[in-house]
């Protein structure tokens, strides 16, 4: 009834014989096959006689159809056995749903999605203070593609009228080896080849703190904010011998910029009346005044200034010709405080301002410790230092900050500290005081769940709206659900277990579908719910998730306010998660049982950081403190300074407050791939080419991808290989190249990106690094098919 197998691969083994190693991902748990199952049907029994004849055919023989259908139950009989084998392991489970189901028999509660927060900026119209109330519905401007978002008012809040100043940048300006200055509004007296004086504003009458500089172009430009400015192009660069004594920067509004009103010649008929610190004037000055500044024509022209002011008579000539009397000039003589310079022929007074010296605008600037020019007051709360600002730059962008006032009231000068995130921004900037705190989730008011029951144990309802919103707080999450049962409000708890039989509690739990369901006690752990008709009332909001609205977009006021002119966003809302995926359930359930909200071993404190919003990886190691000469736990979190900030909000709540931890943001290290993949010719090139960079970048499964590259792991050239030995059609890999991409500054101040090649078949990022690939370009794949003999 059977034929030998032509080729020894092609023989069918009946029962399978299975063998399932730890450790695996998949499990083996099918005795057979169609194939095995209807080749062990056809084979006689041991001793059978009755069928000994028995030769069946292929056309019309009922009674192998007969035995085909058994086959083909016991093939699906066997799938779903496996199938149902592998949702038994939380390792292998993949249905959806099992893995919460599983993870539920050891306490753990999957964390449910969460709902961004953050700061917007008011802009009002009114001239008087407003009130803006609680529950007030802002929505985001939604991109191709998207969904708008809602966020509401956390709470009443009072904002000030406007809310909204013009900053300058205090950055001073260094004058010394520039070629150029820069002078506040429109300036048309100056003239290309004209001499001016740039001269300390607190010039001590020093050899030093001032220098002569020639007109070489004019050209008039306009500010970051539209205003007029005139810049002064200059023959040669300004040296240091600006700078006065002791001066090691030349601040551009230190100094003014002047222009010689008048000249006056020295004494012409007797020069030697000129000495060291005195000069005669060919005539009467009588407006050079004691502390005014002369400009001496020597070599090289050198500044003093006037100590006394007297007039004098000569008679000229001394010895005139007889028969003729002398004529007496009358004229000023001037001494001067450097009485160790020469009397010159020339001096120049009378200066005149040509202009208001400003500072270069910078084209960018780190937000932390900012100095801001305001253009008026900063309102600041009764007793109050400073005040809690949004910055917001002329792209659209910004950062939080606490703005303090500094130097004298008149000059509004605030500095902004804590900047968060300290980002950098690009002027003009904007400085936004009336702060509204506000979080994602629209509100759903006094929905009816349904009528309790006193002889029910256990009652639950379903939200109809979904998903829940949570919200983060502290180490944890809570929800903003409010029950309230035959008007009275019930707390909501995290389980049952403990509970007084009467106490008035309920808990929710979210299924698969994010569906959220109330339940409520049984009389025995929770008190169970009055009887009544429609009794059982809720309020809450809904909408969470990682998807924030980005900078900028969330300014759609749903309910306008008289006074309320606009609403802004420049930094965005964080720290929106979306529920914890399956993947992270199978890694994060297990190590719960052996935390128990603690933190001991390093595994406790990885365990704890990673059940973190925001955080995708962490790597905790054990070290010395040399200075406090004690153990230091030293844990790195990837991949924002948000996650940074999550992970230690949750250690600070588990962790011992004796032992001292360090929470560090992991480094990542940038890499460039280059390999050459042989593919079989029978497959598709371009299916080849996605399957290599998802198995390699895929956000989830790739070697390089954000779940699966973890901190400090050392990465094999074998295990590049193997990953894209995985992708169907990839035959063979070749010509593997593995450069590190490092920093290094370059002439212009600049940190472009230096390749490093790696010639070693181990690649270690170090103690708090990662590998990961910026961009798709810097994966490169050479696909070609193989050779006829090759395939």
């Amino acid at each position: 009834m059977s034929q030998e197998p032509i080729c020894p691969c092609e023989e069918l083994i009946h029962p399978r014989r299975l063998f399932n190693p730890p450790g695996r991902d998949t499990l083996l748990y099918r005795v057979g096959e169609f194939a095995t199952f209807r080749e062990a049907l056809l084979q006689a029994r041991p001793g059978e006689v009755e069928l000994a004849g028995w030769r069946p055919s292929a056309r019309g023989d009922l009674a192998l159809q007969l035995l085909e259908w058994w086959a083909y139950l016991a093939d699906l009989l066997t799938f779903y056995n496996e199938r149902i084998v592998h949702d038994a392991y939380l390792r292998t489970a993949a249905s959806p749903g099992t893995v919460e189901r599983l993870v539920r028999v050891l306490g753990y509660r999957p964390r449910p999605g969460l709902g961004a927060t953050g700061l917007i900026a008011a802009l009002s119209s009114s001239r008087t203070p407003l009130t803006l109330p609680r529950g007030l519905a802002i929505q985001s401007k939604p991109g191709p593609g998207e969904k708008p978002e809602i966020f509401e008012l956390d709470e009443d809040t009072l904002v000030d009228p406007s809310g909204s100043l013009a900053a300058e940048v205090v950055v001073p300006t260094n004058l010394v080896d520039r070629t150029d200055v820069l002078l506040r509004g429109t300036v048309s007296t100056l003239r290309v080849g004209e001499q001016l004086l740039l001269v300390a504003r607190d010039w001590a009458a020093t050899s030093t703190g001032y220098q002569v500089v020639t007109v070489a172009k004019v050209s008039r430009e306009k500010d970051s904010r539209g205003g007029a400015v005139t810049r002064v192009i200059l023959g040669k660069p300004i040296t240091a011998e600006l700078l006065p004594p002791g001066a090691t920067t030349a601040p551009a509004t230190s100094y003014r910029l002047l222009r010689a009103g008048q000249t006056a010649l020295r004494f012409p008929f007797d020069t030697s009346l000129s000495k060291p610190g005195v000069i005669h004037l060919e005539s009467i000055f009588r407006n050079i005044l004691p502390g005014d500044w002369l400009l001496l024509s020597n070599e090289p022209l050198q500044l003093a200034r006037v100590k006394t002011n007297s007039e004098e008579i000569t008679f000229v000539p001394k010895s005139p010709p007889t028969g003729t009397l002398p004529i007496p000039i009358p004229h000023t003589v001037l001494t001067f405080e450097l009485a160790t310079l020469a009397a010159p022929p020339v001096v120049s007074f009378a200066w005149q301002e040509v202009g208001e010296l400003v500072d270069e605008p910078p084209k960018s600037v780190l937000a932390s410790g900012l100095e801001l020019a305001l253009e008026g007051p900063l309102p600041l709360p009764e007793g109050a230092t400073g005040r809690h600002v949004l910055l917001e730059d002329s792209t659209g962008q910004g950062t939080r900050g606490l703005a303090t006032p500094i130097g004298d009231a008149a000059t509004h000068h605030v500095l902004i500290s804590e900047a968060d995130p300290p980002t950098v921004l690009t002027p003009p900037l904007r400085l936004l005081h009336n702060l509204l705190p506000v979080s994602r989730g629209a509100t759903v008011a006094g929905e009816v769940l349904g009528s309790g029951d006193s002889s029910l144990a256990g009652q639950s309802f379903v939200l109809q709206k979904s998903p829940l919103t949570y919200l983060g707080e502290g180490a944890g999450y809570r929800s903003t659900l409010i029950i309230r049962v035959d008007g009275i409000e019930w707390k909501e708890v995290p389980s049952f277990h403990g509970q007084a039989p009467d106490a008035r509690i309920f808990v929710t739990r979210e299924d698969e579908e994010q569906k959220t369901r109330v339940l409520f006690g049984d009389g025995v752990r929770g008190a169970r719910l009055p009887t009544g008709v429609e009794n059982v009332v809720a309020s809450y909001r809904h909408g969470s998730g990682a998807d924030a609205p980005e900078a900028g977009t969330l300014s759609v006021l749903l309910q306008p306010r008289p006074g309320l002119q606009s609403v802004r966003n420049p930094v965005p809302v964080t720290g929106g998660a979306d529920p914890d995926p399956a993947s992270k359930l199978k890694q994060l359930a297990p190590r719960s049982v052996l935390t128990f909200g603690r933190a001991i071993s390093a595994g406790d404190y990885e365990a704890l950081a990673l059940d973190s919003p925001s955080v995708n990886r962490a790597r905790a190691y054990w070290t010395l403190d040399a200075q406090q000469q004690r153990p230091l736990l030293r844990l790195y979190v990837g991949d924002t300074l948000e996650a940074k900030k999550s992970a230690e909000t949750s250690l600070r709540a588990a962790s011992d407050p004796q032992r001292r931890v360090e929470v560090l943001l992991a480094q990542e290290k940038p890499v460039r791939l280059t390999l050459e993949v042989v593919m079989d010719p029978r497959f598709d090139k371009e299916d080849v080419e996605e399957g290599v960079r998802l198995a390699l970048l895929d956000p989830e499964t790739g070697l390089f991808g954000v779940k699966t590259a973890r901190i400090g792991t050392t990465v094999y050239d074998s295990q590049i290989y193997e990953a894209c030995l995985r992708v169907p059609g990839t035959l063979a890999v070749h010509e593997l190249r593995f450069v590190l991409l490092v920093p290094s500054k370059g002439d212009d101040g600049k940190t472009p990106l230096q390749e490093q090649l790696e010639d070693r078949p181990d690649h270690s990022p170090g103690e708090g690094g990662f590998y990961v690939v910026l961009e798709e370009q810097d994966l490169t794949l050479n696909v070609k098919e193989a050779a006829p003999h090759e395939s």
